[in-house]
């Protein structure tokens, strides 16, 4: 009898003889040297349940605290995090393969995986589509394990497979507490070298803080906008460390740089200790498995497992007990970050209400159009654009706070034309580096065969050794380049889902999306969308070679979309904004 095959995770056996008939899916995490010639990725489940999903996902916690400490406790910084990377792609897969099964009755069904001794559904230790650290069998494995407990599957042969050493639940702790110790000395050390013996004041101030260099390139656009704000840089929590902005760095030279001794640095670790250890300590009702049930598929969850897995990872208690330290210290009102929908913006949102501050966040970045269980963390979310306010006004099953539009970051500029692209710069992104090369591939050939200036920008978590293979060493540009030169320097920028895209165009240089993959076809945010799509997004490499060789096409559509997403509001008002109480 034809059958269904189903590879969630581990390596596809030699010894599974395939018959004819038989079609054979696999989850796209796992390596193409580990799936069996035949098969093709799961394909997207319908999304139709998300908001369902969404609303009993969050009901969990919310029927158990209560809208304000919901908001207010540590463990629910996690929940869009946890959401996003554990229980939604878990989810995701199985309901993709009920629906192939409800599609092809006829067929037996046969599920491959790596075993497991993790059968909750985990928060770390995985490989995700922007981490290449983990396992890329973890998730997989424990979706089988929750299949077995599903009516939906109970005809379904199980066949279970090797898997990596994530998968044994023993050892994957033990690494995340490994890792864990190492990232947490790093961030120590990092703090410890940027501290100061005196540390200035605030005086009232909104305080403005960044991480990285991404968050610190738009930290100084809001410091030339006026000098009624302070700067508090504080480091990455696993990435490089920058430099603190001084005074004579900055070019008013009159931003209050706000800074902390060392003293702040050991409060912070041992106040992280006593945190870490209250996430030990696990009450019987937290305990309990829950159940997240959605069109038939049903995902078990562990609110005492959630737990003690973020007790695995200290490092992010400290950070929390830093910036509360400094925020109470400084008598800050007004905390404005540049986070989103992750933990990060939880943590800093948490930190600063726990302490009365009220937060103000700026978006940066693409924000997708699909439900959130939290959104946003921050009193006040400044989205980038009247259009993407609109489109995420409701993204959130609980909300902290409103999402408005008060004007952009740049002063935008008219939009360059070019009777032919001389100068393209294409900007990469950390996930998918099978596309990017296709995408590069295709890009350098189409520079070299018609004599253009092509410029390859690495997005600061991608490195050249993913594509070391195409031998690009020649087009990158060094680290330290400003993008807004580039901006100014090109006719055209390439990317992918970026928001580079959105901040070329305010700037007037025009944008082609190569959105090769899937998860891309099938994203909806104000820039991708079918009212201005036409004209400016490749999907395959013939549509981007005749794009590339349309300006006239490409620039019209930029012009459409231009128009469409800014307006006459720019920096100044968005200031104000900032500064309004």
């Amino acid at each position: 009898m034809p059958r269904l095959v189903f590879h969630l995770s581990g390596r596809f056996p030699d010894s599974l003889i395939l018959g004819e008939d038989d079609c054979v899916f696999h989850s796209r995490i796992l390596d193409d040297s580990r799936v069996h010639k035949k098969s093709i990725a799961l394909p997207d489940a319908d999304n139709a349940f998300e908001r369902e999903l969404c609303e009993k996902y969050i009901q969990l916690f919310f029927d158990e605290v209560g809208a304000s400490e919901l908001l207010t406790n540590f463990d629910h910084c996690f929940l869009n995090d946890y959401y996003s990377y554990s229980v939604r792609p878990i989810f995701t897969q199985m309901l993709a393969v009920k629906e192939l099964c409800d599609r092809f009755p006829e067929k037996d069904v046969l599920v491959l995986s790596a075993k497991t001794s993790c059968s909750l559904v985990p928060m770390l230790g995985f490989k995700t589509t922007e981490s290449k650290r983990g396992s890329q069998d973890l998730l997989g494995s424990v979706t089988a394990e929750q299949m077995k407990g599903n009516k939906a599957f109970e005809s379904a042969e199980f066949i279970s497979l090797h898997g990596d050493i994530f998968c044994k639940d023993v050892f994957r702790k033990s690494i995340l507490l490994v890792a864990n110790f190492v990232f947490s000395l790093l961030f120590i050390a990092k703090c410890a070298l940027i501290s100061s013996r005196r540390s200035n004041r605030v005086d009232g101030k909104p305080l403005v803080i960044y991480r990285n260099s991404h968050q610190e390139r738009f930290a100084l656009k809001l410091v030339d906008s006026g000098n009624d704000l302070s700067l508090l840089y504080i480091p990455q929590l696993t990435q490089g460390v920058l430099r603190p902005k001084k005074n004579n760095d900055i070019a008013n030279g009159e931003i209050n740089t706000l800074g902390f001794d060392l003293s702040d640095v050991l409060f912070s670790i041992r106040k992280s200790r006593v945190l870490a250890k209250s996430f030990q300590k696990i009450s019987k009702n937290e305990s309990a498995d829950s159940f997240v049930h959605v069109k038939g598929v049903s995902v078990k969850l562990n609110k005492g497992w959630i737990k003690s897995e973020l007790g695995l990872i200290s490092i992010v208690f400290i950070y929390s007990a830093l910036l509360s330290r400094i925020l109470q210290k400084n008598k800050v009102k007004r905390l404005v970050n540049f986070e989103l929908v992750g933990r990060m913006a939880g943590i800093e949102a948490m930190a600063a209400r726990n302490l009365g501050v009220e937060t103000v966040s700026i978006q940066t970045a693409l924000v997708a159009s699909r439900p959130h269980p939290v959104f946003p963390y921050s009193n006040k979310f400044f989205a980038d654009s009247e259009v993407t306010a609109e489109m995420i006004r409701n993204n959130g099953v609980v909300a902290a706070g409103a999402v408005e539009f008060a004007g952009s970051l740049d002063r935008t500029r008219p939009l360059k034309s070019a009777k032919r692209f001389s100068r393209v710069v294409f900007y990469t992104q950390p996930y998918e580096p099978d596309v990017t090369m296709r995408i590069l591939s295709a890009l350098t050939e189409w520079a070299n065969r018609n004599e253009v200036e092509l410029k390859i920008k690495l997005h600061p978590r991608d490195y050249a050794s993913a594509y070391s293979t195409l031998g690009l060493e020649a087009y990158y540009v060094d680290k330290d380049t400003k993008i807004a030169e580039l901006y100014e320097w090109a006719d055209l920028t390439v990317t992918r889902t970026s928001s580079v895209a959105k901040e070329s165009l305010s700037l007037g240089c025009p944008v082609l999306l190569t959105m090769w993959s899937i998860s891309e076809q099938t994203l909806k945010a104000d820039y991708i969308n079918s009212m201005f799509s036409e004209g400016y997004i490749s999907n395959d490499i013939e549509s981007l070679k005749a794009l590339l060789s349309d300006p006239f096409r490409v620039v019209n559509s930029n012009l459409r979309l231009h128009r469409a997403l800014f307006s006459n509001l720019g920096p100044d008002d968005l200031f104000n904004a900032i500064l309004k109480k």
